[in-house]
């Protein structure tokens, strides 16, 4: 129904040598050209990445010297994520650590393991890489020594031939 009669409750635009699908198809490539990094945790172990609201790692086994240390989820030093892997020794416990599940690797696979860390002062950071098949020989490692700080500590190994049964420790 076309009229000059002005009609209530409508709105209109009014453009002048570009039309709207014109300004929407630059903001859809101007949007499109931004980038943002996101890291995304993939990992070979069930709840590696800290994700699942369990309050005790379920794939982590506690080990030390002179004791065992208590591991446990955090959220006081986390740097992505929500949660975070702690293990804290006891009196009688002079280094402790978190050995993961072990998992199967085919030969020729190339790996990173990479843990973002908070050292606290005292303490150092040492991420094995062990073949689980072959007497815990560990294939590579990973160490910090800063202290009261967080790192990002990483190892790249390679997996010579066979099938390996692969593991680490923090």
């Amino acid at each position: 129904d076309l009229s000059a009669s002005l009609v209530s409750g409508q709105e209109y635009e009014r453009h002048r040598k570009v039309r709207p699908n014109i300004i929407n198809d630059r903001l859809d490539v101007t949007l499109g050209l931004l980038r943002q990094n996101v890291l995304l945790p993939v990992t070979l172990l069930t709840d590696g990445d800290m994700e699942d609201t369990t309050s005790t790692p379920p794939n982590y086994t506690a080990a030390g010297t002179g004791g065992t240390p208590t591991l446990a989820k955090s959220t006081t030093f986390v740097r992505r994520g929500r949660q975070s892997l702690s293990i804290t020794n006891d009196g009688s416990t002079t280094v402790g650590y978190a050995k993961s599940d072990s998992v199967y690797l085919p030969g020729g696979t190339s790996c990173i393991v990479e843990a973002d860390v908070y050292i606290t002062p005292g303490d150092i950071c040492k991420l094995p890489f062990i073949d689980v098949t072959n007497s815990d020989a560990v294939i590579g490692t990973a160490m910090e020594a800063a202290a009261d700080t967080a790192v990002t500590t990483a190892v790249c190994v390679f997996v010579d031939a066979g099938l390996k049964q692969i593991g680490t420790s923090v």
